[in-house]
């Protein structure tokens, strides 16, 4: 899904700089596969966290969830 999303975020990057579709995906494909699999790896870094403790709020609730974080342990 990274993937798709940030291939669909480079075509608008070249949109708005008027490049063509082919352009685009010249560029896109003339980069190292490294180059192309940073950016995906920098949003997982960012998205299991936050997907994590959304999971942990849902699954305690409110009331639960702030005793965890802000209470010291007995």
């Amino acid at each position: 899904v990274l993937l798709v999303l940030t291939a669909i975020e480079e075509l608008i990057v070249g949109w708005y700089h008027d490049k063509t579709v082919i352009q685009i995906t010249d560029e896109l494909l003339g980069r190292g596969w490294l180059e192309n699999l940073a950016p995906i790896l920098l949003m997982l870094l960012i998205l299991i966290p936050l997907v994590t403790i959304s999971e942990i709020f849902r699954q305690l609730g409110p009331e639960a969830f702030k005793r965890l974080w802000l209470e010291a342990p007995s």
